[in-house]
């Protein structure tokens, strides 16, 4: 005992050093409050672990050991905690589990089926055979618990299945009660309820406590504590006591308990049932209350014991320092404090009661200094209690109180009082947030007290008011210490109300009172500006104070309009807006003087976004075009040359040039010009004088402004195609117009520096050659059947022009022209007049031409496209059926001919990039135009005729054989030939008569052919070859049952049972798993098919009880054999099974 009272005081001497070097470092911000909460909160911990190694020391002697405690080590004051290692589970376990899944899914569907059973008959069951029924219930749980125990050994799951057992009894006396079984007296409605009760519990509680000796389990120890509780509190209301000796009794038989504990001369065989009797006094006090609670209905009375219930676990909390009790003290204290409130004659003022218990827990700081861990909860726990005290009186008022009340003002303040004592000492985030929330609401509350009967919208001038008096209080928060931690956020809080106050004022639709705010807004931030030292203040702002400004400005034009209609049919919005931005400029060019420079940028920047949402508006305000829109327009040049002047930055010259544009399009846009001038002249001027005027200014200031001149010159041509079209679409679709922007092309190319620009301008210039022709076809009037030789005329002339040009415009002509031959050629195959043979040859040159320009382009992969849109052409022609096939296999024979005596391989992967991968293009289209023979041969046609492109084919693939040099390669193709051969043989098949018995297998057994010969002659080293065996064996066993199935006949049944076993036979004989497998299965499937009108006459339920049966007996077998192995320790099953696999593995 000496020796643990010294481990005590040297174990309180390092706890007291420690914490005064912790307060030290957190002084001294050597560290944050937050760090030094966790070290203390792990160093709580360790403490604790430490007092409960002296305490067992004190009750068993037994000698500390030496590496739980060393006097000599420093404290640690984090403690690391190694991973637990994953617990690997045994194969007896894992097999022990597998067996309790099983038996509990077969006792789950026998539970099923019989419910089911007894649901059905439920209503015309008597009362005792409803009663058996639930008892039967108990005795299948204890049935299977004794089978688990006694004949398969597994502990656990016979455990689980007593458990059940065991908690169906009181289920089974319950309903013997509520049937009334025993009496009227003795029911749940009777008055000798509670004394059924009491003889529930003292009947189980035998019961219980023999199968925790028995077991040693704490479950049952529970049981019977719970048992005991409920059965005391029964026995107790059966007397008829009053409230007060009711809680005695229950004292007494705490106290009983107790002393039995206490005296410690239990029984050996009883020891179990102390070792969680402390724990078990404390539950048992909420049981007993809960049951008082439903026993008796004294509201007050409840109040005072939950306080005292809840002062107990105050206790036990101090005198144990645990912070299990924390949660019990707090749930039975508010349900207490609500009692009180709201069941006395303090029901007026209970809103205060709510905001006090806030400051309950920061009152229990004090008897709780020496543990940080309990003042860290009881401060979180006072936070969210206030919070929640919070919500309940807004509620309160809302909804009770019709008018201000002085008691919700005085909770409002003690809640916000008490957020401010825990911002203070918390230093949390959050709660230095929540105090200013919770102050502007009592403010907002207190000014609706002092003026009452305030009108609906008068709310955002109080909101406003309010605001402003909360920012007078953040500039007073910072004298003092308690309030200096909320001072920033109430002036965040500050910068959202009036705001927020606008907008609801906005919402009235008062304009002028919501832009009298935001200005009073913008000179309240002024002089927040040049006062606050917050940093995110100063950052933010310089943007807030002009947008606010910007919105105010906004926001009275509405009254400027009503007062003066002239205003917005002369100005207007845009002007408005342009007006605005030039007094934010006004604005910045002050703050400049006064050398404020963030707000100087900000407010530039405002001013620049106000002018955009000018310019934003102007195609949707009617006002003075000349004057007005152009002026707008012009300050937009003034605007950019300003910013590009104080950036330095030479991109904003971009926005100089769109300006000058739009300057011009709209003083050109006002001008009349009467009769001086024809109309298609001056559309010219008005849109193609632009483009003009961009280009002299970008040749004019090619050397002082590069970035002028350059911007200039790309906008010019970036407005080019949309002011050609303009003028195009109003002057009849003229081809001058098209001319005169091909001479601007041409100078750009012969005046611009860089290739780049050149090389794109001259394919621009390209584009227009078919559109000149269109045009012209149009303007002139031409015949429409011109139209589809345009793309050949183009064409014909950039193939032309690719002999003058070279190196790299010579590529470009090059490319375009293939792009333009493929568009003719499609605009010629699909146009709607009557086809000639004079087109077809225009698309078969189309076909060469491309061909050829690919070749040029080294583009080889390409070339099989142009060959391929040729088939379209034939199908066109205006010939028989018959003659246009055999213009296709002439195109195939040729083009295998091509093919084979021009390229030496069918394909070469070597290539410097993709298109260049030489592909033999010629054979690939030979065989689709063999295909493309279908599109005129049918079934109309002689067979020998039907039969003559499957034949080409087969001929066509198996002459490519000796081309490949691989034995890969030529084994796909021998694959190929195979496969073709099939489409002969369909052909053949569709042109004879068949009989229908035999029709499906004669289409569906040349598959299963096919594969067996893949699979054993070509492929037979490749193991995809027995996947794709596989993969036909089942779908043909598919469509053949499917086949059966839907002809229900006999021959059918017989047909596909007879190619079942002759594939079982085969795959037997032979030992090949796939014939084996799929005959066994389509035979079972057949079987069950036809034998399917008696399975449907069986109700469901006796599913479930034949698979709960099956389950329970697989399981129980299973373990059965598993407890008899032999020498080798291998069950009967076990040998079976290995003899098989070994002989399966044998099988191909």
């Amino acid at each position: 005992m000496e020796k643990a009272s010294k481990l005590k005081t040297d174990i309180e001497q390092r706890r007291h050093l420690f914490l005064k070097e912790l307060d030290i470092l957190t002084k001294k911000q050597y560290t944050t409050n937050h760090t030094a909460n966790t070290i203390k909160e792990a160093y709580q911990r360790l403490y604790e672990e430490r007092l409960e190694i002296v305490k067992q020391l004190n009750e068993d002697q037994h000698p500390l050991k030496k590496e739980t405690i060393e006097k000599d080590s420093p404290p640690a004051p984090v403690i690391q905690h190694k991973p637990v290692p994953v617990k690997e589970i045994s194969p007896e376990a894992r097999r022990e589990r597998n067996i309790s899944i099983l038996l509990s899914i077969g006792v789950a569907m026998l539970l099923i089926a019989g419910f089911t059973v007894a649901i059905t008959n439920w209503n015309t069951m008597h009362e005792v055979t409803k009663t058996l029924s639930i008892a039967a219930v108990a005795m299948v749980f204890f049935s299977f618990s004794w089978l688990c125990e006694k004949q398969l050994s597994i502990q656990k799951t016979a455990f689980s299945f007593g458990v059940l057992g065991n908690l169906f009894l009181p289920i089974v006396i319950f309903t013997a009660g509520f049937y009334r079984l025993f009496g009227e007296w003795l029911s749940i409605f009777g008055s000798g309820k509670y004394v059924l009760g009491f003889l529930a519990s003292a009947l189980l509680l035998p019961l219980y406590g023999f199968y925790a000796l028995r077991l040693k389990s704490r479950f049952y120890v529970w049981l019977c504590y719970i048992t005991i509780s409920i059965g005391v509190s029964f026995f107790l209301a059966s007397l008829k006591l009053t409230i007060d000796l009711f809680f005695f009794g229950v004292a007494l038989c705490n106290g009983l308990l107790i002393i039995a504990y206490v005296k410690k001369k239990i029984p050996e065989k009883l020891r179990l049932f102390t070792n969680d009797f402390l724990m078990f006094i404390h539950i048992q006090l909420i049981i007993s209350t809960v049951l008082m609670t439903f026993i008796f209905e004294v509201q007050a009375m409840h109040s005072l014991n939950l306080f005292l219930f809840s002062g107990l676990y105050l206790a036990m909390m101090f005198a144990r320092q645990r912070t299990e009790y924390h949660i019990g003290f707090t749930l039975l204290l508010i349900y207490a404090v609500y009692q009180f409130s709201e069941q006395t004659i303090f029901n007026e003022i209970n809103a205060i009661f709510y905001a006090l218990v806030g400051f309950i827990y920061i009152s229990l700081e004090r008897l709780f200094q020496k543990n940080p861990l309990f003042i860290r909860i009881f401060r979180m726990t006072s936070a969210a209690l206030s919070s929640l005290a919070f919500l309940a009186i807004s509620l309160k008022a809302i909804t009770i109180y019709e008018a201000p009340s002085l008691f919700i003002f005085l909770a409002y303040l003690i809640v916000t009082a008490n957020f401010v004592w825990l911002a203070y000492h918390t230093k949390w985030i959050a709660t230095a947030f929540i105090a200013p929330v919770f102050l502007e609401v009592t403010i907002l509350y207190g000014m609706y007290l002092l003026v009452p009967n305030v009108s609906p919208t008068s709310f955002p001038v109080l909101l406003f008011i309010s605001g402003v008096i909360l920012y007078g209080l953040s500039l007073l928060f910072k004298r003092y210490k308690y309030t200096l931690t909320i001072a920033s956020a109430t002036f965040v809080i500050f910068l959202c109300v009036i705001p927020f106050a606008a907008l609801l004022k906005l919402s009235m639709i008062e304009t002028a009172g919501a832009a009298l705010q935001l200005f009073i807004y913008g000179i309240i931030l002024i002089h927040v500006h040049k006062t606050t030292s917050y940093p995110l203040a100063r950052q933010a702002i310089p943007w807030v104070q002009p947008i606010s400004w910007a919105l105010a400005w906004i926001l009275i034009y509405q009254d400027i309009i009503y007062a003066w209609p002239y205003y917005e049919m002369t100005f207007n919005i845009s002007f408005h807006l342009t007006l605005g931005s030039v007094l934010l400029l006004c604005t910045a060019f002050i703050w400049k003087r006064l050398k404020d420079i963030p707000i100087v940028k900000s407010t530039g920047a405002t001013a620049i976004a106000y002018y955009l949402f000018a310019l934003s508006t102007l195609p949707f305000a009617e006002m003075n075009e000349l004057f007005v829109r152009t002026g707008i327009l012009a300050f937009g040049i003034f605007l950019s040359e300003l910013v590009r002047k104080v950036s330095k930055d030479g991109r904003f010259h971009i926005l100089t040039n769109v300006f000058v544009l739009f300057t011009y399009l709209s003083l050109v846009d006002t001008i009349d010009v009467g009769n001086t001038v024809s109309e298609f002249l001056f559309l010219l001027i008005k849109y193609i004088g632009g483009v003009i005027l961009l280009l002299f200014i970008s040749k004019r200031f090619q050397s002082r402004a590069p970035w002028l001149a350059n911007s200039a010159f790309y906008l010019a041509h970036i407005y080019l195609p949309m002011s050609l079209f303009i003028t195009l679409s109003e002057t009849n679709w003229h081809p001058v117009s098209l001319l005169l922007s091909v001479c601007i092309y041409i100078y750009s190319v012969l005046t611009w520096p860089r290739l780049l620009e050149q090389r794109i301008l001259s394919l621009v210039a390209y584009v227009h050659v078919p559109l000149a022709f269109i045009l012209t076809i149009n303007f002139y009037s031409f015949p429409e059947e011109l139209y589809a030789y345009t793309g050949f005329f183009s064409s014909s002339i950039l193939f032309l022009i690719t002999f003058v040009l070279k190196d790299i415009r010579k590529r470009d002509a090059i490319w375009l022209n293939i792009l333009f031959s493929s568009i003719g050629m499609i605009i010629l195959i699909s146009s709607s007049f009557d086809y000639e043979v004079a087109a077809f040859i225009i698309i078969t040159l189309y076909s060469g031409l491309i061909v050829f320009l690919f070749h040029q382009m080294k583009w080889y992969l390409l070339q099989g496209i142009p060959l391929l849109m040729q088939i379209t052409a034939i199908r066109l022609l205006p010939f028989d059926e018959l003659t246009n096939a055999l213009f296709a296999l002439s195109f195939a024979i040729i083009f295998k001919i091509i093919g084979k005596q021009y390229v030496k391989k069918p394909y070469d992967l070597q290539a410097p990039f993709l298109l260049a991968i030489k592909i033999d293009s010629f054979t690939i289209m030979s065989f689709l135009y063999t295909f493309s023979m279908y599109l005129w041969i049918d079934s109309s046609f002689n067979l020998l005729i039907q039969l003559l492109p499957s034949f080409v084919i087969v001929y066509l693939l198996y002459s490519q054989m000796k081309r490949f040099d691989s034995i890969f390669e030529k084994r796909i193709i021998q694959s190929l030939t195979a496969t073709a051969l099939l489409a002969p043989y369909f052909t053949l098949l569709n042109g004879i008569s068949i009989n229908p018995f035999i029709k499906m297998e004669l289409y569906v057994l040349p598959f299963v052919a096919l594969a067996f010969y893949l699979r054993w002659r070509i492929w037979n080293d490749l193991s995809i070859s027995s996947i794709v065996e596989w993969f036909v064996l089942g779908i043909a066993s598919f469509v053949l049952f499917f086949d059966a199935y839907t002809s229900n006949t006999v021959i059918d049944a017989i047909l596909i049972g007879s190619l079942a076993l002759l594939a079982i036979i085969g795959g037997f004989i032979y030992k090949v798993k796939a014939y084996f497998i799929t005959g066994i299965a389509v035979l079972f499937i057949t079987l069950f098919v036809y034998s399917r009108p008696f399975f449907q006459a069986l109700p469901w339920w006796v599913y479930l009880l034949v698979g709960g049966l099956m389950l329970i007996a697989v399981a129980s077998f299973y373990e059965w054999q598993k407890q008899r192995v032999n020498d080798e320790g291998k069950t009967l099953l076990q040998e079976k099974w290995a003899s098989l696999l070994e002989k399966w593995r044998q099988w191909k």
